[in-house]
């Protein structure tokens, strides 16, 4: 789950601008490293380390927490996990024996995104 963290303190008029990367795929629009062209309070910021793409996430959980929308100032590789089993069967018999291995293995890779939540004005 992204950890959230509520701005607190005055509101200031934020930086806006004429035009701006806007994504709008997910459950907010997300500005990509650009402003919005209207005002806006800022609500809070996230930060999300996960093996899910950290945007739907996020997006997801500022939509909950009541945003309208999100800047992404921040997005990258955070590492990976992996996870593994293995099961091995075998049979003795006179003068040997004979063994089978199987298993799995998943390596994941880990996003790691901070985000800023907007509430229009």
């Amino acid at each position: 789950m992204p950890e959230f963290s509520l701005y607190t303190g005055q509101q200031q008029n934020w930086p806006t601008q004429p035009g701006s990367f806007v994504n709008t795929q997910f459950a907010v629009p997300i500005y990509v490293r650009s402003y919005p062209n209207r005002p806006y309070n800022v609500i809070g910021y996230l930060e999300a380390t996960t093996t899910r793409i950290a945007v739907t996430y996020a997006a997801q959980r500022a939509k909950k927490l009541g945003a309208d929308a999100m800047i992404v100032f921040e997005e990258g590789y955070a590492g990976s996990i992996s996870t593994g089993s293995a099961f091995t069967s075998g049979n003795f018999y006179p003068g040997g024996f004979n063994a089978n291995t199987t298993g799995t293995s998943v390596s994941m890779a880990l996003t790691r995104a901070q985000f800023i939540a907007l509430k229009w004005r």
